[in-house]
């Protein structure tokens, strides 16, 4: 069987595993370190050189014919890997342009794609703004999952947000080199919020899917909630898929995945592109709600994209369910040393909203201060009923979970 090399998080390598089976490949699951997963793992005893890897996969799994990326830090070394090892998965430019955000917003913004203005990009002091461009948003300008990001409505707010993505920037994105990357400063928008989550296939999308985050909380900007929305209209569904196509097209995507944050403006309407990533949504962790809702194999329509196989074109339609599956990231208060981790035996009944806890980390593992890091503690799927408040449920949901943890 063909080999496809694949970068994964543990809670999507059994679905992954079994679209390269059905496809007639055999998955190699990658890793920089020994870990406990439910596959097999190879770990690459040159990582952090690209060469060198390339050398070693074609040494041990001969000519692979494809190479799947589920994990936001991997991308460029997935492009790299791509162009050396001559995969399907060579997307140029656009591999740097979707991790550095302020490159990916000049891009945009020579692209008449919509996106909230850019106000600073970099390393140096933010000069000083008027009163009147409040609220504004600071992030870090390499990052994933919400993380480090903030709202601020004056100067001391924003000087403090950027000492505090100054430090993001030291202790998360310090592996990947990024120590300097700098600070963005972007335009606040406020409205209801979306994502687009594309498989990519010769310079096309070739599946759209599409879920609503609601109108996230000015002090809540984590990647908290996704869920099925049968009340949008079949015209701002088309809106959605539209923007995030021309958003990912003009930095050149043309094989994978892409996931795009979208936030329309209630006064006017418009789309504006907050984000996007070269890679599935959650690492993945959207593919299931997509398919329930949407009865599209996104598993296996990624991998045939990837490995250079015909798939077929879904239509760009409104998912055919109408009830609201969901994925949530559960919310945190402590930080340490996870002692305790466990769902307690009467919690699906309770809780009858969730019908799976994924679990995110380990005992043993160090829990970070939520919002400091890309990582997780715990995912929900499930569906919410006509009634349920996703909030009040979710979080009920969320508070009866054991977490018991050292404090740092």
């Amino acid at each position: 069987m063909s080999k496809v090399l694949i970068f994964a998080e543990p809670s999507s390598m059994q679905a992954l595993r079994t679209a390269c089976e059905e496809l007639g490949h055999e998955p190699v699951f990658l890793s920089e370190r020994e870990a406990t997963t439910p596959e097999p793992l190879h770990v690459l005893k040159t990582f952090g050189d690209a060469e060198k890897t390339a050398a070693e996969i074609r040494e041990r799994f001969a000519d692979p014919v494809g190479i799947v990326n589920c994990i936001e830090g991997y991308v460029e070394l997935t492009e790299t890997l791509s162009q050396l090892l001559n995969l399907p998965t060579k997307n140029g430019k656009a591999a740097s342009a979707l991790r550095d955000k302020s490159a990916m917003k000049k891009s945009w913004m020579a692209a008449d794609v919509a996106t909230p203005r850019l106000y600073f990009a970099g390393t140096e002091e933010i000069p000083p703004l008027e009163s009147d461009n409040f609220p504004l948003v600071v992030k870090p300008v390499f990052g994933a999952a919400s993380a480090g990001v903030t709202v601020v409505d004056n100067l001391d707010e924003l000087q403090r947000a950027r000492r505090a993505v100054l430090r993001f920037n030291v202790t998360a994105l310090a592996k990947e080199g990024h120590v300097h990357s700098g600070v963005l400063v972007e335009q606040y928008i406020d409205g209801p919020e979306y994502c687009v989550d594309q498989v990519w296939s010769q310079g096309r999308p070739v599946a759209s899917c599409v879920l609503s985050k609601g109108v996230p909380g000015r002090s809540d900007l984590l990647d908290r909630l996704y869920m099925v929305d049968p009340t949008i209209p079949d015209g701002i569904h088309a809106r959605l898929v539209d923007t995030a196509t021309k958003a990912c097209a003009s930095v050149g995507v043309t094989c994978g995945a892409t996931h795009t944050e979208i936030r329309i403006d209630p006064r006017d309407g418009t789309a504006f592109v907050i984000e996007a990533a070269l890679r599935p949504g959650a690492g993945c962790g959207l593919y299931p709600v997509y398919q329930r809702a949407y009865g599209i194999p996104l598993f296996k329509t990624l991998v045939a994209a990837c490995t250079g196989s015909d798939t077929p074109v879904y239509p760009s339609a409104p998912p055919r369910e109408s009830m609201r599956h969901y994925w949530y990231n559960t919310p945190y208060i402590d930080s340490g040393f996870i002692k305790e981790l466990k769902t307690p035996p009467n919690f699906y009944s309770q809780h009858q909203c969730v019908d799976r806890v994924i679990w995110r980390r380990r005992v043993g593992d160090f829990l970070p201060r939520e919002g400091t890091t890309f990582g997780y503690l715990a995912w929900f799927e499930g569906i919410l009923e006509p009634g349920d408040s996703p909030e009040v449920v979710l979080q009920a949901a969320a508070a009866d979970l054991i977490v018991k943890v050292a404090h740092d």
